[in-house]
C-alpha cells in the first residue's frame, strides 16, 4: 500500500488529463475507505499492523496536490472529483495535530468553492469535518479566518448561493442545517470574534442577510453552551444593533431573537428597552392591520405573525421569571382591552394568568391598586373577559384562559359576586376542554355564560351594591360597540346588559338607563335593534315595570313640543321613514316582553300596556295598507303577535282561560298580510312564513266576546283602550277553524310562482309554516268528519291546472294524513264516502307529468288506506303489491312501469271498497275526467275501467246504479270542452257499456236530453266489442213501437235520433246490411201507419244506397204487397218501387211488365196520390230507358204516348203535373228512345187544350207551356224527316243504325256508299 501511495504521488505531479484526474480521485477515495476499514478491523489481518500515522504520511502529499493544485483548477469536473476524494482523505489526516494545523490554512480555499457552482453541501461537509476536528483536538482555527468564513456562510444562508445542477433554486435544506452547525462550531471556537463579525454584518448587510444572521444568532443562543454564557452581554449588544430597523422580516427576526435570549436567560429582565421594543412592534402591526388603506402582502399575515411573536415574547418573559412586574401587568391588561388584539386574546390571557399567579410578589392583597389612575376598572375587565369567552375557540382558544383569568381576578371584583368563582369558573373551563367547536353548540355555551352571570349577580339586593351592578350594565352596553354588528359577542353583551339591569336593586335607576339606551340607539341599524330587544327582554325578567316605564318615557320624549301627551299620533317630528322604523321597533319590543316577564307579573300589564300599545303603533303607522308595502312594519307586527301568543300559552294555568278581546281582528290582520309582495307574485321577504306561524300561535289563544254573535266586520274597528270587563274567554269554533284554514290556503296559493322561484329559502320556509298551521287547524276537527273536511279543503286544488298548486295540495294532504295516522292510528269509524271522493281526486294524478306529484299521490292513497284500517295483503289476485315499490315506479320516468303501478293501486282500492261505495267512487272519477290534463284523463279512465270490472251490485239494483253513473258522465259531457275530455268521457261510457250493456243503453235511451248525442252513440257503435250489440239493443228497445198498433206506444225523439246515429256510425260495416233492410222496412211501415192520409215521400231517401244486398232485402219485403188489391202496405210498396224503378228494370227485368200494368192501372183508376206516384213511376221508367241501361220497348213507348192525353185531361192538378213531367221526359229523349216515328198529334192536342184552360195554377201552366213548345218542335223534326224518307223500312233501318252507334260510344256518320 505504501508503494502504491508513493507511486500515486509521483503520478499526480505530471497528470493533466481530466478523465485521468477523475479516475485517480475515485481510486484514491476507494483506497482511503479501504484503509479505514483496515484500521477498524486490523486485529483480523494476518500481516503486521500498519498505523494511521504511517498512512497519513503517504496521504498528505496527495491531499496537498488535490487541495492546492487540482481544486483551484477551472474544470468543474476535476473540482467535483477532488472534493469527493478529499472527504475520505481528511478523515485519515485530521486526527494528526501537526497535519491539522496545515489543513486549517486551506479553510478559506474550501469556502471559496461555494462560488464555483459545485454542490454546496459537499463543501459544507468538508468544512464541518475540519471545524469538528478542531473542537475535538482543542486546536482552534486562526481567528483571522472567522469573519471571512462568517460572511461566506451567511451569504449561503440568506441567498442560497449560486445555483448548481443538483439544487438549481439555491441552498438546500440539508446544506442550511450543515451551515448552522458550522456557525455553532465557530461560536464554540471563537465566540467573541463570531459575535463581532455578526455585528458588522448586521450593521451594513442587506435585510435578507440580517434576517439570516438573527435567526442563526437565536439558534446559537438556544444551545446554551457554557462557553457562550460568558458572552451573553455581547449577544444582547449584537441584537440591539437592529432596534431601529423597520423592515417587516427584520422586525420578526428581532422578536424571535429576543424571545430566545429571554428563554436562555441571556436577558435578565424584560423591563426597559425590551418591553418598549415589543410594545412598539405591537403598536406598529396593529396600526398597519387596522388601516385598510395600507396594502399589506398576503393580507397582513406577516404583521399578524409579528403580533403573535410579541405575545410569545411576553409569555416567555413571564414564564421564565423575568417579567413579573407591575409595568408588564398594566401593559398586558391594556392589550387585552384593546379591540384590535382580539385575535391574540388566547395567548394574552395565558400570559396574564401566569403573571397573576405571581401577583403576590408585588401586591399581597390586590392586583389593581387604587393609585393607578389609568388601570382598568373591575367592571371593564369582567365585561371584556366574558365577551372574549363567548367564542371560546376563536383567538387561539381564548375561552378557557379568559375564564381562568377572571377566576384569578375575583379579589378585584365585588366580594359577593365573585364568592363562588373559584369553583364555578374552573368547572366551566373543564367543560370546555371536554368539547370542541364541532361538538358544543354556540347557543348552549352562551346560555351557560348567562347563567353564570345571573348566579353571580343574585345578591340580596342591597341599595349600595346596586351601583356596582349598574356600572357593570353600562359597561356591557359600552363594550358592544367594539364588536361587529352580527357577531355573537355583541348579542351576548346585549343580553348580559339586560341581566345586569334585572339584577340591580334600583328599578328607578334601571329605568333611566334603559331610557338612555332607547334614546341613543340607531333605529336604522338592525344589529342595534336586536341587541336592544335582548336587553329589554332580559331586564324584564326582574323589572318588567321598569321596562314598560322606560318605553313609555321614550314614547313621551320623542313627542313634539306642544303635542298632547296622550295624542295617538306621536313622533310626528320625525321624518316618515324614520318614524316608521321607530314604530316597528317599539312593536318588536312590546311583543318580546311577554315571553320574558314572570308569569305572576304578566297578567296586569298584558292587555292594558302591551296589546293596546302594539295595536296603537300598528294602526298609527298606517295599519294593514301600509304593512302590505312595508315588510319591516309587517314583520314587526307579526313577530310581536307571535311572541304575545306564545307568552300566554306558557302560563302555568290553562292558556285558554285568558283571552284577548282583539283576537278576531288580529287574525284578520294577519290573513291580510298573506299576499303577493311583488308584481310577479314572488316572495321577497319572510312575511308570509311569519304570518302563518303567528296565525298558528294566536289561534291557540282564546278571544273574549260579550255574549253576542261574532261581528262580521271584525278587522277594521277596534278600540286601543278596550279592557276586558264582562268578557268570557272563548276559543274558535270548528267552522271558524275551517274558515281560517281555507283562507290561509287560498291566500298562499296566490303566492305560488308559475315558474321556479329564485327565492327557494323563502318559499320553503313559508311552505313549512303553512303545513304546520294546517296540521294544527285540522287537528281540532272531530274524527267523524275529519276526512270529509280535509277533502273539502284540498279537493279544488288537487284538480288545479297549475302544477304548483297540485303539488302543494298533495304535500299538505300527505302531511295531514301522516300526522293523523301517527297520533291516532286508524279512524274510529271507516269513512268510506270521503275516502272514495278523496281517492277519486287523487287517482288521475298518478299519471301526472311531474314525478313528485305521482309519488305523493300514491303516498296519499296509501295513507288513506291505512287510516281506514285496511291491511292490504302482499299478494292480491296473485300479484305482488308493495306500496313502496308502487311509489318508486310512479316516480320514475318509465311510462310502462308507471301505468302498471297505477293499475295495481287501482285494483287494491277497488278490492277494499264496499259495494255501496263504488258508485260514489266512480262518480268522483268521472268528475275528474277532463279536469286537469290528457295524461290525468288517461289515469282516470284506467281507474274507472278497473273499478267497473270489480263492481259488485245487487241483482235488482243494476239499472238504478248504472243509470246514476251514466247521468254523472252525461253531466260531465255537457260542460266539457275540447276533444280530449270528450274522448275520455265517451271511452268511460264504452267501458261501462261493455260490462253492463243493457242498463247503459237503456239509461241513455230514456234520457230526454242527451248532450253530445252523436259523439256518444258513435263511440259506443265503433267500439269493437259493442259494434253489433248496440244496434240490436236499440232495435229491441224500439220493437214495441215498431210492431205495435198506431197510437199505443209513443217513442221519444231520442230513440230515433239514437237509431240514426248508430246507423251512420256503422257506415261501411258488412254486418249492418241484414239489419238495415229490415229496419228500414219497419220504419217505413210505421211511418205509413202514422200518416194514413198519404203515402210517404221517399224521394231521395235511398239515393245513396248502392248496395244490391240492401236493396234486395228491401225488395224482399216490398214486392209481395204489390199483388194486393189495396191497403196501406200496397201503397207503401208502390211508392218504394217508384223510387227504385231503375234498379228493378236492370236487376229484376221480370218485374217490368207487372209494374207497368200496376202503374197504368193506378194512373187511370187510383186515388189522387197513388195516381201521381204511378205517373212518377212511369216517368222513372222512361228515364231508365233513356239512360240506355234498359232495352227500349216500342210497345211500351206507344202505350205511354197513348195514355198521356188521358192523364193530361185529369181534373187533379197533381196528376196533370206528373203527366206533364212524363211528357217532358219522353220529348226530351226522343232520339234516345227512338220514338220519332210515333204519332205526337194526340199529345199535342191535349197540351193545346190545357194551354187554353185559365183555371190552372202557375206551376202547372208553366210546365204545360214548356212541354207544348217542345212537342211542337218534335213534330216539326218528324215532318221534315218524313219528307226525305225513301221508304219507311229504310228510315226505320237508319234510325236503328244511329241508335246502335250511340250505344257503342258515338254516332256513325252518314256515308254516300251506305
Amino acid at each position: 500500500m505504501g508503494i502504491t501511495l508513493t507511486t500515486l504521488q509521483t503520478v499526480t505531479r505530471g497528470m493533466e488529463g481530466v478523465r485521468r484526474r477523475q479516475a485517480l480521485c475515485q481510486a484514491l477515495g476507494q483506497m482511503c475507505r479501504a484503509i479505514r476499514i483496515y484500521l477498524r478491523k486490523w486485529e483480523r489481518a494476518p500481516w503486521p499492523r500498519i498505523s494511521a500515522r504511517q498512512f497519513s504520511s503517504y496521504l498528505f502529499p496527495l491531499y496537498a496536490c488535490l487541495a492546492r493544485t487540482w481544486l483551484p483548477d477551472t474544470n468543474p469536473q476535476v473540482k467535483l472529483s477532488a472534493l469527493q476524494a478529499l472527504r475520505p482523505v481528511l478523515s485519515l489526516l485530521l486526527p494528526r495535530k501537526e497535519v491539522q494545523v496545515q489543513i486549517h490554512e486551506d479553510i478559506l480555499l474550501f469556502a471559496a468553492q461555494y462560488q464555483s457552482g459545485l454542490e454546496p453541501f459537499l463543501i459544507t461537509q468538508i468544512l464541518s469535518q475540519i471545524l469538528g476536528a478542531a473542537l475535538v483536538n482543542s486546536i482552534p482555527i486562526p481567528s483571522a479566518q472567522v469573519e471571512p468564513l462568517v460572511r461566506t456562510l451567511a451569504q449561503q444562508i440568506f441567498s442560497g448561493g449560486p445555483p448548481h445542477r443538483h439544487h438549481p433554486q439555491g441552498c438546500s435544506r440539508d446544506n442550511c442545517r450543515g451551515i448552522s452547525c458550522l456557525f455553532l462550531q465557530l461560536a464554540r471556537l471563537h465566540p467573541l470574534e463570531l459575535l463581532k463579525a455578526f455585528q458588522r454584518s448586521l450593521e451594513g448587510g442587506p435585510s435578507a442577510l440580517r434576517v439570516a444572521l438573527l435567526r442563526t444568532l437565536a439558534q446559537i443562543a438556544g444551545t446554551q453552551r457554557p462557553e457562550l454564557w460568558r458572552q451573553r452581554a455581547t449577544f444582547v449588544k449584537t441584537v440591539r444593533v437592529l432596534l431601529a430597523n423597520s423592515e417587516t422580516k427584520v422586525r420578526l427576526a428581532m422578536l424571535q431573537a429576543i424571545g430566545q435570549l429571554l428563554r436562555s436567560q441571556y436577558l435578565e429582565n424584560i423591563e426597559g428597552w425590551t418591553l418598549n421594543y415589543v410594545s412598539l412592534q405591537l403598536a406598529i402591526s396593529a396600526h398597519r392591520l387596522t388601516h385598510p388603506a395600507l396594502k399589506l402582502p398576503l393580507g397582513g399575515l406577516e404583521e399578524k405573525a409579528i403580533e403573535r411573536t410579541c405575545i410569545e415574547v411576553l409569555h416567555v418573559a413571564v414564564s421564565s421569571g423575568n417579567g413579573a412586574s407591575r409595568e408588564l401587568w398594566g401593559r398586558l391588561l391594556g392589550y387585552l382591552l384593546q379591540p384590535h388584539y382580539g385575535h391574540l386574546a388566547g395567548p394574552l390571557c395565558c400570559t396574564l394568568v401566569l403573571l397573576a399567579e405571581r401577583r403576590w410578589q408585588w401586591a399581597p392583597r390586590r392586583l389593581i391598586g387604587a393609585e393607578e389612575g389609568n388601570s382598568p376598572t373591575p367592571q371593564e375587565l369582567m365585561v371584556r373577559l366574558l365577551g372574549l369567552a363567548v367564542s371560546p375557540w376563536a383567538g387561539s382558544g381564548r375561552g378557557g384562559p379568559a375564564l381562568l383569568l377572571l377566576s384569578l381576578l375575583r379579589t378585584e371584583m365585588d366580594t359577593e359576586a365573585a364568592a363562588t368563582w373559584w369553583v364555578v369558573l374552573p368547572a366551566m373551563v373543564r367543560y370546555l376542554e371536554g368539547h370542541s367547536q364541532y361538538t358544543l353548540p354556540a347557543s348552549l355555551w352562551e346560555e351557560k355564560l348567562l347563567e353564570f352571570l345571573k348566579a353571580s349577580l343574585q345578591r340580596k339586593g342591597s341599595i349600595p351594591a346596586a351601583g356596582w351592578v349598574l356600572t357593570l350594565a353600562k359597561e356591557f352596553t359600552k363594550q358592544k360597540g367594539i364588536w361587529p354588528d352580527s357577531s355573537a359577542e355583541r348579542v351576548f353583551l346585549s343580553k348580559a346588559s339586560g341581566v345586569a339591569l334585572s339584577a340591580a336593586g334600583d328599578p328607578k335607576a334601571a329605568t333611566l338607563i334603559l331610557q338612555d339606551f332607547l334614546l341613543q340607539a340607531d333605529y336604522a341599524d338592525q344589529g342595534q335593534m336586536k341587541g336592544l330587544r335582548w336587553c329589554l327582554a332580559y331586564c324584564a325578567e326582574g323589572h318588567p315595570a321598569a321596562v314598560l316605564d322606560a318605553l313609555g318615557r321614550f314614547e313621551a320624549a320623542i313627542l313634539e313640543e306642544g303635542e298632547e301627551p296622550d295624542c295617538p299620533l306621536f313622533g310626528q317630528g320625525l321624518p316618515e321613514p324614520e318614524r316608521m322604523g321607530v314604530k316597528a321597533a317599539l312593536m318588536d319590543f312590546y311583543g318580546t316582553l311577554p315571553g320574558w316577564v314572570r308569569k305572576e307579573q304578566l297578567r296586569p300589564p298584558l292587555l292594558e300596556q302591551i296589546v293596546a300599545k302594539i295595536l296603537l303603533h300598528y294602526e298609527t303607522a298606517g295599519g294593514t295598507e301600509r304593512a302590505k308595502g312595508d315588510p319591516q312594519l309587517a314583520l314587526s307586527f307579526i313577530r310581536s303577535l307571535s311572541g304575545l301568543s306564545l307568552a300566554i300559552q306558557a302560563l302555568e294555568e290553562d292558556p285558554l282561560s285568558f283571552g284577548i278581546p282583539q283576537k278576531l281582528g288580529l287574525l284578520d290582520r294577519l290573513l291580510a298580510l298573506i299576499q303577493p309582495e311583488s308584481k310577479d307574485g314572488r316572495m321577497v321577504s319572510p312575511v308570509c312564513k311569519e304570518a302563518m306561524a303567528a296565525l298558528q300561535d294566536l289561534r291557540q289563544v282564546r278571544g273574549q266576546r260579550e255574549g253576542g254573535p261574532i261581528p262580521q266586520n271584525r278587522g277594521t274597528d277596534f278600540d286601543p283602550n278596550l279592557h276586558p270587563h264582562s268578557h268570557s274567554p272563548e276559543a274558535l269554533s270548528r267552522e271558524e277553524n275551517l274558515e281560517l284554514a281555507e283562507q290561509s290556503l287560498s291566500r298562499f296559493m296566490v303566492l305560488l310562482p308559475l315558474e321556479e322561484d329564485n327565492n327557494q329559502s323563502l318559499s320553503q320556509g313559508a311552505l313549512a309554516a303553512l303545513l304546520d298551521l294546517m296540521e294544527t287547524l285540522m287537528g281540532q276537527v272531530e274524527a267523524s268528519a275529519w276526512l270529509q273536511q280535509v277533502f273539502q279543503l284540498l279537493g279544488n286544488y288537487l284538480v288545479s291546472e297549475r302544477e304548483a298548486e297540485r303539488l302543494l295540495a298533495l304535500q299538505l294532504g300527505t302531511r295531514l294524513l301522516r300526522t293523523r295516522r301517527q297520533k291516532t292510528g286508524p279512524l274510529p269509524e271507516a269513512q268510506w264516502g270521503p275516502f272514495g271522493l278523496f281517492v277519486g281526486a287523487l287517482a288521475p294524478l298518478t299519471f301526472d307529468t311531474r314525478g313528485p306529484v305521482r309519488r305523493d299521490a300514491a303516498g296519499c292513497i296509501g295513507l288513506l288506506l291505512s287510516l281506514q284500517g285496511i291491511v292490504v295483503p302482499r299478494k292480491l289476485n296473485g300479484e305482488e303489491w308493495h306500496m313502496r315499490c308502487i311509489r318508486q315506479d310512479l316516480f320514475c320516468e318509465d311510462t310502462e312501469k308507471g301505468e302498471t303501478a297505477s293499475c295495481q293501486l287501482a285494483k287494491v282500492v277497488s278490492w277494499v271498497l264496499p259495494a255501496d261505495e263504488v258508485l260514489p267512487f266512480l262518480c268522483s272519477l268521472a268528475n275528474q275526467m277532463g279536469a286537469v290534463s290528457p295524461d290525468c284523463d288517461r289515469a282516470a279512465l284506467l281507474w274507472f275501467e278497473v273499478a267497473v270490472q270489480h263492481w259488485r251490485m245487487e241483482p235488482g239494483d243494476e239499472s238504478r246504479q248504472v243509470g246514476s253513473l251514466v247521468g254523472c258522465l252525461c253531466s260531465r259531457l255537457e260542460i266539457s270542452e275540447g276533444p280530449d275530455p270528450l274522448h275520455c268521457l265517451t271511452s268511460g261510457l264504452c267501458v261501462l257499456a261493455e260490462r253492463h250493456p243493457n242498463a247503459t243503453c237503456l239509461s241513455l235511451l230514456q234520457r230526454k236530453v242527451l248532450p253530445r248525442r252523436k259523439e256518444i252513440w258513435t263511440a259506443l257503435t265503433t267500439c269493437k266489442v259493442l259494434s253489433t250489440s248496440i244496434l240490436e239493443l236499440v232495435l229491441n228497445w224500439m220493437e214495441p213501437w215498431l210492431v205495435g198498433p198506431s197510437g199505443l206506444v209513443n217513442l221519444p225523439p231520442t230513440g230515433l235520433q239514437a237509431l240514426r246515429d248508430v246507423i251512420l256510425a256503422m257506415e261501411g260495416c258488412a254486418k249492418l246490411i241484414p239489419l238495415l233492410s229490415d229496419l228500414c222496412y219497419r220504419l217505413l211501415c210505421r211511418l205509413s201507419q202514422e200518416i194514413p192520409a198519404s203515402c210517404p215521400d221517399l224521394r231521395g231517401a235511398f239515393s245513396t244506397c248502392s248496395e244490391d244486398p240492401f236493396l234486395d232485402g228491401l225488395l224482399h219485403h216490398f214486392l209481395p204487397p204489390l199483388n194486393q188489391s189495396s191497403g196501406i202496405f200496397r201503397d207503401l210498396s208502390l211508392a218504394f218501387c217508384v223510387e227504385l224503378t231503375e234498379h228493378l228494370m236492370v236487376h229484376k227485368p221480370e218485374m217490368r211488365t207487372p209494374l207497368l200494368q200496376s202503374w197504368l192501372h193506378e194512373a187511370k183508376e187510383g186515388e189522387p196520390m197513388p195516381r201521381a206516384m204511378a205517373i212518377r213511376g212511369l216517368q222513372n221508367m222512361a228515364n231508365a230507358m233513356a239512360t240506355s241501361k234498359v232495352r227500349t220497348d216500342p210497345k211500351l213507348l206507344e202505350t205511354l204516348l197513348a195514355e198521356l192525353p188521358h192523364y193530361l185531361s185529369s181534373l187533379l192538378e197533381e196528376v196533370q203535373l206528373e203527366a206533364c213531367k212524363l211528357a217532358g221526359v219522353l220529348l226530351e229523349n226522343m232520339d234516345m228512345l227512338c220514338c220519332e216515328t210515333l204519332d205526337l198529334e194526340p199529345l199535342s192536342q191535349a197540351l193545346r187544350a190545357l194551354t187554353h184552360n185559365s183555371g190552372l195554377g202557375p206551376v202547372l201552366t208553366g210546365a204545360v207551356e214548356e212541354v207544348h213548345s217542345r212537342c211542337l218542335e218534335c213534330q216539326a223534326r218528324t215532318t221534315q224527316a218524313s219528307s226525305r224518307r225513301r221508304s219507311p223500312g229504310l228510315l226505320r233501318w237508319f234510325f236503328r243504325r244511329q241508335r246502335n252507334g250511340r250505344q257503342q260510344g258515338g254516332v256513325r256518320p252518314w256515308h254516300k256508299n251506305t
